[in-house]
């Protein structure tokens, strides 16, 4: 019986121990307990802004046109472009153009020009021709004219002699009617004489002015046709297009297939667009906007943290330079770049344009950013995530952890709030954990 009482005691022992053992192995091989999401609470600035996002462009830069062209308003094809983002230094050539319609017409030109001139030079050559004739002709018809005055002079003496002397009953009546007829045939060969020289210098003079006058439209025609073809021959020289000075090419949009793309070759270009800009990146600025709900908040002056998406170590600030005082939909903002259409549907935005307080040679135009608009800075604030509170009748609770013990329940006094965090004025110290729920 003892013996029995022994054995069941044993066995009770060993059952007993072979249970420990296996509880003891499975808690030493047990993983350990996963926390729940905890934030820590932090102390230290807490920053009150409105949030956005934003685009760098230079303050500066200068633009580079499509030529405007003398006589000539047709479209112009690239054949050839440097690449947006190249760096380029003043007259550096950066556009190619396909020239060949201006060409043709400077071909034209010119053949028109030496056309012209050469029918100037022949109207030149004949009125100087037309002139020595006519000097020539004058000499003759004034030597003419001369000739005649001095015979009628010899014969006006000799018919005054001779009719004196008849008078005097010395010569015969029959004489002077003979000197008589000769004078009178003088007087006329004057008088005719005269009239010639004035009817040849008329004619003469007539003929002068007509080809003054083809010399004059020659002249005209000339002069007018040497300005085509200059102007053509100018706008030639214009198929390259010269960087205007230093910086990095940032190339304009156009329509290709109706979306707007960056200039490649093969696109065409009409005197007046845009074909890029070089910025100084020495002066930049961030485009944003902020909701009209928040206009009232931004005022010039105001200071901005930006932070580059590019790059994320890059923390710049900034304050702003000019409010917009139009509403606009937030996809026609130049700071939304960003933002989807579907996000930005119906929604009304100011634009803001912030100066930077400094630069970095890394930025380039276009780079899109974080934009905060400093509202409020508190400092030395106590701070936790607006997701670990709890709202129960109108008092603010958070689940306090504590490794190896049950979340704590506490009761906590809220003061100034951001788009994510709240300040905590009472119920929690720096290095507190919080639990935050499990989902967003």
């Amino acid at each position: 019986m003892k013996k029995r009482i022994l054995m069941t005691g044993l066995f009770i022992l060993l059952a007993a121990g072979a249970y420990l053992g296996y509880h003891w192995y499975q808690n030493k091989n047990k993983a350990p307990e996963t926390p729940p999401p905890l934030a820590t609470v932090k102390k230290g600035e807490f920053v009150i802004a409105i949030h956005d996002t934003g685009v760098f462009k230079a303050k500066k830069s200068v633009s580079i046109l499509v030529p405007t062209m003398e006589r000539y308003w047709g479209g112009f094809k690239i054949t050839k472009l440097v690449p947006e983002g190249s760096r380029v230094k003043e007259k550096d050539p950066i556009f190619w153009f396909d020239m060949t319609e201006l060409e043709q017409q400077a071909k034209a030109a010119e053949y028109n020009l030496k056309n012209e001139e050469s029918q100037l030079k022949s109207a030149l050559e004949s009125l100087r021709l037309q002139r020595e004739n006519r000097s020539k002709l004058m000499r003759e018809k004034k030597l003419d004219w001369d000739s005649a005055k001095l015979e009628y002079e010899l014969e006006k003496k000799k018919f005054d002699k001779i009719q004196r002397l008849v008078v005097e009953e010395i010569l015969p009546q029959n004489d002077f009617d003979e000197e008589q007829r000769k004078f009178r045939q003088a007087t006329l060969k004057v008088d005719q004489t005269e009239k010639e020289y004035l009817k040849a210098a008329e004619q003469q003079a007539s003929e002068e002015r007509t080809k003054e006058i083809d010399i004059e439209r020659y002249t005209n025609r000339s002069s007018w046709q040497k300005r085509e073809y200059d102007q053509l021959t100018t706008s030639l020289a214009q198929s390259i297009v010269y960087a205007p000075t230093d910086g990095i090419l940032i190339l304009a949009k156009n329509w290709r297939n109706r979306v707007m793309s960056t200039l490649k070759e093969g696109d065409m270009v009409w005197p007046g667009n845009s074909l890029g800009f070089v910025p100084d990146l020495s002066q930049m600025q961030v485009m944003t906007q902020v909701n009209e709900s928040d206009l009232s908040k931004v005022s010039t002056g105001m200071n901005v943290r930006v932070r580059v998406d590019a790059i994320p170590d890059l923390l710049m600030t900034g304050k702003v330079g000019l409010v917009g005082t139009l509403a606009k939909e937030r996809e026609e903002s130049e700071g939304s770049g960003q933002v989807s259409t579907e996000e930005s549907a119906g929604i009304k935005v100011f634009e803001i344009t912030i100066d930077m307080d400094t630069t970095d040679n890394r930025l380039r135009p276009g780079m899109t950013c974080k934009t905060e608009l400093i509202l409020e800075v508190v400092p030395d604030a106590i701070s936790i995530p607006m997701r670990a509170i709890n709202n129960e009748d109108g008092k603010y609770y958070v689940k306090v952890y504590t490794p190896g013990k049950p979340s704590e329940k506490r009761q906590i006094t809220l003061g100034k709030r951001n788009a994510k965090d709240v300040v905590v004025t009472k119920g929690l110290k720096p290095g507190d954990e919080v639990v935050l729920p499990e989902t967003e």
